[in-house]
């Protein structure tokens, strides 16, 4: 395109913006591309334009199409009103920009900006007032906590209302009616089963109404309670004893269900008839608890009386096992244990007793076997269970024939030793005879022996002492002692006290001795009458050699009494050489020793009749485990020199007679005394 003025100035567009000698880029308005120009100066010449002679005179463009273009001081525009570069007085060139008229805005741009400014309004008041929510410390409008009203309320305040308003109290007045389909039926009270409700946490639940949800969420559901009421309800959990509420179920369950069995039995003084099943829809306590617990807290939510009613499944084999149950519960009704009579021991009383009750019979049935029968019993079947009558084991009329009535056992041991040591085994027997131990009452040997001493005519003898044989007064008792023991082994006679020796003794088997000692430290042999009757004991000598301990009293009970030595293990005794000037030198003495022992003693109880060779126990205790140490034998060497010759002065000639010393013999063998 080409631009053409009127005067001799030529204004070239050039392919690469540098024609002339300025240059530079004009930007036209709106879209119009950019003009690359170039201006030819011209010198010491005017511009030749008759309409620039008048300042008054708008300038026009020669340009086609452009007419009335803006005054501008005799400058040239281009069609798109951009001014050209003219020169000013001094021959410098000018640029001038047109600003473009400015355009009209359409009537739905104007609509679109007025929405747009109230959607943003409304959006900014939503959020505003979403922040004021958020930031709420009171409950919302309209709020009502377990129909007491907390709108507007910060939550201490809340929950003081709550406490003012009765809230926590309220729950005594709450009752629970619970029905069974016999019409029968208990009911409780809140204030029964201890109810009690929380404020604090009833409030703190309401509390979260409305702040659970989303920004938006809370917003709208602030905006709906401003409009609308909301009720909170079961905002605290109802806190009670549920034993009580057990109690009330176990005991009403147990009625209900004794009704409908005792409706299906036929009960006699001799018999009860069962008939399996017959259609019973027996109520389970655990069932009936949940279900009253439940109505509880309904009740609760309500705050008003609720009743509910219990109905049981109908379940045969739940059933089956129920009356089973039951057939448990009326065995423990029926049996009745038979009862013996009450007396007193009296020493000067006829008979040695006087009776403080009398007897009577019990009755009971085979359990195991009726709940069997039943088992296997057809439904509708009636299964009939007869009673047992049981006779007391003696009455009033034969306290008096069974006192003192069985040998309950009877066992000797030989006596060896000293003439000393037999007096002292046979001593203690005698002021042991014939003592009388009343049931309940309990036996110490020595209290009955009391303290060994010479007044009491006990001898000194060899006993066990530190594992040596010492001579003290008394030795040799243990024997009587030991063989007591060995009776009471086989009773059922309760040992309260009992020590085995340190070192095996001859007269009984491992495990049947028992030593006692007077001095500290003090050992006894003790045992308590557990029988029903009073216990004696005998003692006697059998000449020199025996002795013979029986216990006598009253045996109801016919079980046998075997008594097994186990893991019996014998230790080997050794042998040694000893020095003693109890003996003159060249004499010798030789003390047999014995072979040390462990060994477990057990009880075994059989039935009567029992082959206790084949048959097995009813039951076995383990009554002791003993160790026994043993005895060297010892070879003992004579080191006292032997007494001088005695000079005897001869009767009637003057002279004298000398005389040997006389030095006793001593056995080649010699037995340790028995403690």
């Amino acid at each position: 395109m080409k631009l053409v003025s009127s005067g001799k100035n030529k204004v070239q567009k050039t392919n690469n913006g540098r024609a002339g000698t300025q240059s530079g880029n004009i930007q036209a308005a709106g879209n119009i591309p950019q003009q690359n120009y170039s201006v030819t100066p011209v010198q010491n010449r005017q511009i030749q334009n008759p309409q620039m002679q008048n300042p008054q005179m708008q300038n026009r463009s020669t340009v086609p199409g452009i007419q009335n273009a803006p005054q501008n001081r005799g400058n040239p525009v281009n069609q798109q009103g951009m001014p050209y570069q003219n020169s000013n007085r001094n021959g410098n060139v000018k640029q001038h920009k047109i600003k473009p008229a400015p355009k009209k805005i359409s009537p739905v741009k104007t609509i679109v900006i007025i929405l747009m400014i109230i959607v943003i309004g409304v959006a900014a008041l939503f959020i505003s007032l979403g922040f004021y929510v958020d930031s709420l410390d009171t409950f919302f409008p309209n709020v009502w906590a377990e129909g007491i009203e907390v709108s507007g309320l910060t939550l201490p305040e809340a929950t003081q209302k709550l406490l003012n308003d009765g809230y926590e109290t309220n729950a005594d007045g709450i009752s629970v009616t619970i029905s069974f389909p016999d019409e029968s039926s208990f009911t409780f009270t809140g204030a029964e089963v201890g109810l009690s409700l929380n404020a604090q946490e009833a409030a703190a639940e309401a509390f979260k109404f409305g702040r659970t949800g989303t920004f938006i969420g809370n917003l709208q559901t602030y905006i709906n309670s401003i409009f609308e009421r909301t009720d909170l309800t079961d905002l605290s959990t109802p806190v009670f004893d549920d034993s009580v509420i057990r109690e009330f179920a176990a005991e009403y369950t147990e009625m209900f269900n004794r009704t409908l069995i005792e409706g299906s039995l036929e009960n006699d003084d001799s018999s009860i008839t069962v008939i399996k099943g017959t259609g019973l829809q027996l109520a389970d306590a655990d069932a009936v608890y949940s279900l009253a617990s439940r109505t509880l807290t309904s009740a609760v939510e309500s705050h008003d009386h609720m009743t509910a009613r219990y109905a049981p499944d109908r379940d045969d084999e739940n059933n089956l096992d129920v009356q089973l149950r039951e057939i448990e519960r009326l065995f423990n009704e029926v049996h009745e244990d038979a009862v013996t009579p009450e007396y007193e021991f009296d020493a000067d009383a006829e008979g040695y007793v006087t009776i403080l009750s009398g007897s009577s019979a019990g009755r009971t049935f085979d359990l195991e076997d009726a709940k069997e029968r039943i088992r296997n019993a057809g439904y509708g079947e009636p299964v009939v269970i007869h009673f047992t009558v049981l006779e007391p084991d003696y009455t009033e009329n034969d306290v008096k024939d069974l006192i003192f009535r069985d040998v309950l056992y009877e066992t000797s041991t030989a006596v060896g030793g000293s003439s000393n040591r037999k007096s002292n085994v046979f001593n203690a027997g005698r002021r042991i005879d014939g003592t009388i131990i009343l049931p309940g009452e309990t036996f110490s040997f020595n209290e009955v022996v009391g303290q060994r001493t010479r007044e009491k005519g006990f001898l000194p003898a060899g006993a066990f002492i530190g594992g040596r044989v010492v001579d003290v007064i008394g030795g040799g008792i243990c024997q009587t002692a030991s063989t007591i023991y060995d009776a009471l082994l086989h009773t059922h006679l309760e040992v309260i006290e009992r020590h085995n020796h340190g070192m095996r003794v001859t007269y009984l088997l491992p495990g049947h001795d028992a030593t006692v000692n007077w001095a500290n430290p003090t050992k006894d042999l003790k045992f308590k009458n557990n029988t029903d009757f009073p216990v004696k004991i005998e003692v006697e000598a059998e000449g020199t050699q025996r002795i013979r301990v029986r216990l006598i009293g009253t045996n109801l009970d016919d079980s046998i009494i075997k008594i097994d030595l186990r893991n019996l293990v014998y230790i080997p005794k050794t042998s040694v050489t000893e020095e003693t000037d109890d003996l003159y030198i060249d004499q010798t003495s030789f003390l047999l020793g014995e072979t040390g022992a462990r060994v477990e003693v057990w009880k075994l109880i059989f039935a009567a009749g029992a082959d206790i060779e084949n048959d097995e126990p009813l039951r076995e205790t383990r009554i002791s485990r003993d160790v026994y140490n043993m005895r060297p034998d010892r070879t003992l060497i004579g080191t006292r020199e032997p007494p001088p010759p005695e000079i005897v002065p001869d009767g009637g000639g003057g002279g004298v007679t000398v005389h040997d010393p006389v030095v006793p013999d001593t056995p080649d063998v010699i037995d340790y005394p028995e403690n």
